[in-house]
């Protein structure tokens, strides 16, 4: 199945109606569904709330069971699993209103066809997928900024940042200036220019935007609609990841790991890991499991040790070591 129908698929899953979305239906014509199924794990959650739409209820669709490059044929070297899409309410691009935008639409800026790159001519005030957007507007928050510094560090030069501060240095060098927006475009266009060369899929456990999640509750990871949309993409990740991927679970580490007994595909004793110094800190621990060729890790959220400032380069030797990587 392709990558666009998929993104679909996931949307039927999680509302549990197949006959409401399709990629030519307008996005209003499924609303009412998307917020009942919001309510739905809104009160499945043990706290928190789902959100489908922005603060003043105009723009910014908030729902994003993944997003990904390297075209329909890719498959993808680097897999970046979150509890949730990280973008605010009303931070993402004006054009995307209910009445006005079909799921057409949505999926061609989450899954491009094609290359994610800024095209000649092409102006970057109008971002045409998810990746142009992000590298103008997300690469800057410390999610991304782990990100990217963890994806350069796994793939194509291994060149490792262990802060954002060694990224910025290293980036004001190539271009000649410590001019911040000169330096800022540089790294906006290695970014595109990273995830464009190594085919990456960005999906999330949960499809929604929500403000706090506490998933001990329980309760969603036994809802038979819940475990359609997981199921699903787990088969995804496995049918499109190559066979030598890094597969990375990023998020709170009991929440993550809880929210995996639901999957078969994993069946292998995890190694637990953390930094010199954090053993004894609450949530502080990687797990990193062997996947046949794949490496899977699953990694605590941004804190204690994540914070723009602090090094990933343990982090980063340790897991080459285990999985045999130069």
């Amino acid at each position: 199945m392709i990558n666009q129908e998929m993104f679909v698929k996931l949307m039927q899953d999680i509302t549990g109606d197949e006959s409401i979305i399709s990629l030519k239906d307008n996005i209003n014509d499924s609303k009412d569904n998307l917020e009942k199924a919001c309510e739905k794990f809104t009160n499945m959650l043990g706290k928190g709330v789902f959100l489908i739409e922005s603060q003043d209820k105009k723009q910014g669709v908030e729902f994003c069971p993944f997003c990904c490059t390297g075209g329909e044929d890719a498959e993808f070297e680097f897999v970046w699993v979150g509890i949730n899409p990280g973008i605010g309410a009303g931070r993402w691009p004006e054009r995307f209103y209910w009445k006005d935008t079909t799921w057409q639409n949505m999926v061609n800026f989450y899954v491009p066809q094609g290359d994610i790159l800024y095209k000649k001519g092409q102006s970057r005030d109008d971002p045409q997928n998810v990746y142009q957007w992000l590298s103008e507007n997300g690469v800057w928050s410390k999610y991304y900024k782990l990100m990217i510094r963890i994806h350069m560090a796994l793939l194509g030069e291994k060149k490792k940042y262990g802060t954002w501060d060694d990224l910025w240095g290293a980036y004001s060098k190539k271009v000649g200036s410590h001019d911040k927006d000169v330096v800022n475009e540089a790294i906006e266009n290695a970014f595109l220019q990273q995830l464009n060369d190594h085919p990456t899929l960005n999906a999330e456990l949960l499809p929604f935007k929500s403000k706090e999640i506490n998933l001990d509750a329980g309760k969603m990871i036994k809802d038979p609609q819940y475990q359609a949309y997981f199921k699903r993409l787990m088969d995804f990740i496995v049918a499109k990841s190559s066979k030598k991927a890094w597969i990375w679970f990023f998020g709170d580490t009991n929440s993550v790991k809880k929210i995996l007994t639901l999957q078969e595909h994993i069946k292998v004793k995890a190694l637990e890991y953390a930094p010199i110094g954090e053993e004894n800190k609450p949530g502080a621990k990687f797990y990193l499991y062997k996947w046949g060729e794949r490496k899977v890790i699953v990694s605590p959220f941004l804190q204690p040790y994540h914070k723009n400032g602090n090094d990933i380069s343990a982090v980063v030797d340790k897991m080459r070591e285990y999985f045999g990587e130069e």
